[in-house]
């Protein structure tokens, strides 16, 4: 693996945590991985045999390797639990993994439901986790505060912070709390609207954007800025398609 960038909570795996910015001479890491992941402010990657590494800030756990703290782990590490996955997902302050049996298993921050263990608390999870009511997936992604699965048949699922319908559902009541704010959420997944099958999936902040099996792209979530593409400036609670698409 190689990294660059900032190097504050170690995220970039060189042995240390510090203020320095390595851009120009990107960073080895000498493990052999076969998938990476970049979250917010940590880095996690599976090996071929689908052992799982994380390192960077451990501020929620979202390391896996055991209670949180405020310290940056510079040196990657394995993950605590001993599971195997085929894809995992760094967010902000947690982490999704896809294990090989196809169960989703979150660790890291549970503030907005993001971890997907049925409702929100503000304990650190350092451990994986298996999502409640989760069935088995083909993919998962995680965003700013809410992850997405796809179904062996390309159904989606969401769960996590909702305020903006990210979730590809209408906001419900306002059951989360981050820091003084409250915001909508759901601790378990929720298949998105419209009941389309998709090939991809990627939840970003306040947005979820997907490819469909045909090659059509769709979004939902928040649109103040446009960034749904369908032409408005109007939230969405379900998939609409991007517009100029042949």
């Amino acid at each position: 693996a190689w990294c660059w960038g900032g190097n504050v909570w170690g995220e970039l795996g060189r042995g240390t945590a510090d203020a320095a910015v390595y851009g120009a001479a990107p960073v080895v890491i000498p493990v052999p991985f076969v998938a990476i992941s970049a979250g917010d402010v940590h880095t996690c990657a599976l090996e071929a045999g689908g052992r799982a590494w994380c390192w960077g800030s451990n501020l929620r756990g979202e390391l896996g390797r055991g209670p949180a703290d405020a310290v940056g782990h510079g040196v990657p590490d394995t993950v605590a639990g001993g599971l195997r996955f085929q894809a995992i997902s760094a967010g902000l302050y947690y982490t999704c993994g896809l294990t090989v049996s196809r169960l989703a298993s979150c660790w890291g921050t549970n503030e907005l439901a993001q971890l997907g263990l049925g409702a929100p608390d503000t304990m650190a999870h350092a451990t994986p986790t298996n999502v409640v009511g989760g069935g088995q997936y083909s993919a998962i992604v995680s965003g700013y505060a809410h992850s997405c699965a796809l179904g062996p048949q390309g159904s989606a699922v969401c769960w996590g912070k909702n305020e903006f319908g990210e979730l590809g559902r209408p906001p419900g009541a306002r059951d989360c709390h981050w820091y003084s704010f409250s915001y909508s959420c759901s601790g378990t997944p929720l298949a998105v609207g419209g009941g389309l099958a998709f090939a991809a999936i990627r939840p970003a902040k306040h947005t979820t954007c997907a490819m469909a099996m045909n090659g059509v792209g769709y979004c939902w979530g928040i649109n103040g800025s446009g960034e749904l593409g369908d032409q408005s400036f109007t939230d969405r609670s379900s998939p609409v398609a991007v517009a100029g698409q042949p």
